[in-house]
């Protein structure tokens, strides 16, 4: 299952490659440098909130306010929650303290925490992991924030003595409703290039989404090819979407060849009807670079690392698994594609996966399963339990797309 962790619709609320590393100019005041942990392409940022001990929170750059999750912001006695109603989804609004984060060295003071309008739940069965909160353009506003993926590291710069130098052009952006967006290409593989100004989100797991308002005017669906459904875990709830490949994607000075798209089915809300920009660059293109982004001046900062020329890869299993229980322990098969390794296997819905090639499930975690279900050619044995049977099942991985 994709994970797109998106609050486009909080927006409705908002008011109106080897290269030598880049650094800040030498007289800039040092940074605030916090680790991270990479989670497939997520990163998950030890945040205090109101003195709290370290939690676990999502930077998603996709998102404008801050979201806690209700069980923690119940534990912390951070108010009660009060529901409403905003067009096509319901909100519900943490009132009570305004809280403050500390990331590190750095303090966000007075921030509102919203509950999110969707299940921190099912979230983290999706994840397979426990997630405390979420937070984006709060720390965005107040900092150049630079995100290395590689050294698994946040550094937050004070934008007022903060100047770039390094080897890289900065790239505009633009900021609307507290996120931020960048000018890019898609390259069909009929027909000339198509630019559009696509939302940088690393909230979500994958390459690209593209909303249907932008894929209808350019009839983008036509000239895609092979495509195959797939369930996505959104902020909308799950939706079934479509996956292809386009011949190639550009922003700034870099193209990627063949990247796997997401094309949301979804028609409404900021997935449908929005036609101001083309969709979502994800952090599977994120990944690769050293990400530095400035609000204040508008502009960001991409370096690339090791992984950039790394080719676009889907599940090759056709196996979809969730991680259930109060410890994430069991990981539950919720779904088995049709024609896939997966379906050949004899694998089927319900079936609870205990081993990998003799390795407890337990010890790899669902974003590791990820990783190694995305190897060409590799033959896989799965220890399963069916009912009250304990099966041996071998599945030979392939492209599915």
């Amino acid at each position: 299952m994709r994970l797109t962790i998106l609050v486009l619709l909080l927006l409705l609320l908002a008011p109106a490659g080897n290269c030598i590393a880049g650094k800040p100019d030498e007289t800039a005041a040092a940074p605030v440098s916090v680790p991270f942990e990479s989670y497939g392409t997520f990163i998950l940022v030890p945040v205090q909130v109101n003195g709290s001990a370290p939690l676990s929170f999502i930077l998603d750059t996709g998102f404008n306010r801050t979201l806690i999750n209700p069980k923690r912001a119940k534990a912390l006695g951070l108010g009660h929650t009060k529901e409403f109603h905003a067009g096509w989804f319901t909100l519900a609004l943490t009132t009570g303290k305004k809280t403050t984060l500390q990331i590190g060295g750095a303090r966000l003071e007075n921030v509102g925490g919203l509950s999110p309008p969707f299940s921190f739940d099912e979230l983290e069965e999706a994840l397979g992991r426990r997630v405390d909160g979420m937070f984006g353009s709060d720390l965005l506003q107040r900092y150049v924030v630079e995100i290395d993926y590689a050294g698994h590291t946040l550094n937050l710069y004070d934008p007022k003595s903060y100047h770039y130098v390094g080897p890289e052009q900065p790239i505009p952006i633009r900021i609307k409703n507290r996120v931020s967006f960048v000018e890019c290409q898609i390259i069909p593989n009929v027909g000339g290039p198509v630019a559009g100004s696509f939302e940088l989100d690393t909230g979500s797991d994958g390459a690209l989404d593209l909303f249907h308002a932008f894929v209808q005017r350019h009839r983008l669906l036509e000239s895609t090819g092979k495509m195959i459904s797939n369930w996505n875990w959104t902020a909308a709830g799950e939706q079934e979407d479509r996956i292809g490949r386009m011949k190639a994607f550009r922003v700034g000075r870099f193209t990627f060849d063949n990247p796997i798209v997401e094309f949301p089915t979804i028609t409404k809300g900021a997935f449908g009807h929005r036609s101001d920009y083309a969709g979502l660059l994800g952090g599977e293109i994120l990944q690769r670079f050293k990400l530095i982004l400035d609000y204040t001046h508008k502009w960001m900062v991409l370096e690339p690392n090791a992984r950039l020329a790394e080719p676009f890869e889907w599940d090759m299993s056709g196996m979809q698994l969730d991680a259930m229980g109060t410890d994430f322990s069991t990981y539950v098969v919720s779904g088995v594609r049709a024609q896939s390794p997966g379906e050949e296997a004899g694998l089927q819905k319900g079936d609870v996966v205990i081993a990998i090639d003799g390795t407890p499930v337990t010890t790899l975690g669902l974003r590791e399963i990820d990783r190694m279900f995305k190897q060409e050619g590799r033959e896989v044995r799965l220890s399963i339990k069916r009912d009250k049977q304990n099966l041996e099942v071998k599945l030979k991985l392939r492209r599915l797309i």
